[in-house]
């Protein structure tokens, strides 16, 4: 992607904008209400008329009049819901009297149409198919209202969703907002791996590279007869296939990264630097539960189960196997992730024995980025420590009236500028934040002239 053109925010740290976060409102979670939306099946075939209930939350209680602003969070490969700790989209559309929407995407939580995951039925699992639903909610949600003006804001793969909605459907929403928004496939991923190993990572503070060491000793593990024993001892099933495995294990320390927990990581590692290798698992398996890491999303024995609905898993993996690529492979300068279980190859088989498909993402790619998102008036935010923002828009284009921030500071991970405002927070997150403001502040109160003037 070349040089990054996206602003550090450790350089905005004094700017001041119309708002600040101290002046947004208090949102409660109990003020959300859920709700059904009636949805096309498939958007793309006229013939098609089958529906389903698409869930979506909504809080109305700062509404100031009928045409006041609407604010819609889309939820993506999980089940939707408000979280405590992520209400700083609400905040701000709070501020402006909003309604405050919640989407879920298709295909998860209480959204799975025919309540199957039979591949037959997933034939209707797409990004494309998630955006024309996003279309036709904003439509009917603003039936009657043609000034009411939207704001779309979403992180990872929804902020993807954001990047791209302002490209395909730009007569619907005035403002994107993109939070670590992953708009560009890409199918061999070695970047995120390197941004995951903790030398490049920490090498002014000292960090051992032993998630390195404890992935090659993995690997000699996983060919052994102790590979029954070594897998429990991490948290794995014995049965678990090598590179599923692998692939379970690895996410440990890239969670780890993502999320904002590095110097827990690095901490877990340090402390244990001195046991053996069979003394460190019970630590490492400890650390993985902490942070979320659970096997049975990565076994693709589980996978395989079209029944599975209570877990986002399956359709997931349909969705990047399908669509977007971004297999984790070995980087190819520091390696964290298995060279040997872990490689492309892998991946293929992964993909072929789940859904007899193979990886393809050329489609993808020219159908959204190409070389860069078009859409307009969006903002891309990003965290210094997130592994996933070599598959963002780090090049924004002012001509299109695109702005990013990079939040330059320790912790700041995945979709850090959505999270809660604490004070706590590090200086270069509230300058990302007071950008996001300043952002959506000017977006909101621009005025909509006529296409066409009367002489």
């Amino acid at each position: 992607f070349g040089n990054m053109k996206f602003t550090s925010t450790a350089l905005l740290a004094s700017s001041v904008g119309a708002i600040t976060v101290d002046d947004l409102p208090n949102v409660n979670v109990a003020d959300f209400y859920e709700k059904n939306y009636s949805m096309d099946l498939d958007h793309f075939n006229m013939q098609n008329h089958e529906q389903f209930d698409l869930r979506f939350f909504e809080n109305t209680e700062f509404v100031t009049d009928s045409n006041a602003p609407l604010f819609v969070s889309l939820c993506g490969e999980y089940t939707c819901s408000v979280r405590e700790d992520r209400l700083f989209p609400f905040m701000v559309g709070a501020y402006y009297g909003a309604h405050l929407v919640a989407l879920e995407h298709r295909y998860y939580g209480e959204s799975i149409p025919n309540n199957s995951l039979e591949l037959d039925n997933l034939q209707y699992l797409s990004s494309e198919q998630a955006l024309s639903d996003i279309a036709s909610f904003i439509t009917q949600y603003n039936d009657g209202h043609p000034d009411r003006k939207v704001v779309v804001v979403g992180g990872s793969y929804p902020g993807a969703l954001s990047g791209w909605f302002k490209e395909r459907y730009p007569q619907h929403a005035d403002i994107g907002w993109s939070a670590s928004g992953v708009v560009y496939p890409i199918e061999e991923f070695w970047r995120f791996d390197e941004k995951c190993t903790p030398r490049p990572l920490t090498a002014d503070r000292g960090a051992p590279p032993t998630s390195s060491n404890i992935t090659a000793q993995m690997d000699e593990a996983l060919k052994s007869d102790a590979r029954n024993a070594t897998m429990t001892a991490a948290g794995g099933a014995p049965g678990m296939h090598n590179g599923d495995f692998s692939y379970y294990f690895a996410d440990i320390f890239t969670i780890g990264v993502q999320y904002g927990n590095r110097t827990d990581l690095c901490e877990l590692l340090n402390s244990t630097a001195s046991l053996s290798f069979e003394d460190k698992l019970p630590h490492i398996k400890e650390f993985g539960a902490a942070v979320g890491v659970d096997p049975t999303d990565y076994c693709r024995y589980n996978l395989m189960n079209p029944n599975l609905t209570n877990t986002a898993g399956r359709s997931w993996t349909y969705q990047y196997c399908t669509e977007f690529g971004w297999f984790q492979v070995p980087s190819e300068i520091h390696p964290s992730r298995s060279r040997e279980f872990l490689n492309l190859d892998y991946w293929n088989d992964y993909c072929n024995f789940l859904f007899d498909v193979d990886i393809q993402i050329n489609r993808t790619v020219s159908e959204y980025s190409f070389r860069h998102t078009a859409g307009t008036d969006t903002v891309f935010t990003n965290g210094r420590e997130d592994p996933w923002q070599w598959a963002t828009e780090r090049q924004p284009l002012a001509s299109l009236n695109q702005v990013g921030g990079l939040a330059n500071c320790t912790n700041c991970g995945h979709c850090a500028d959505l999270y809660t405002p604490k004070d706590s927070d590090a200086q270069e997150l509230k300058s990302e934040r007071q950008l996001v403001l300043d952002f959506v502040d000017a977006g909101l109160k621009k005025d909509n002239f006529p296409t066409f003037l009367q002489l």
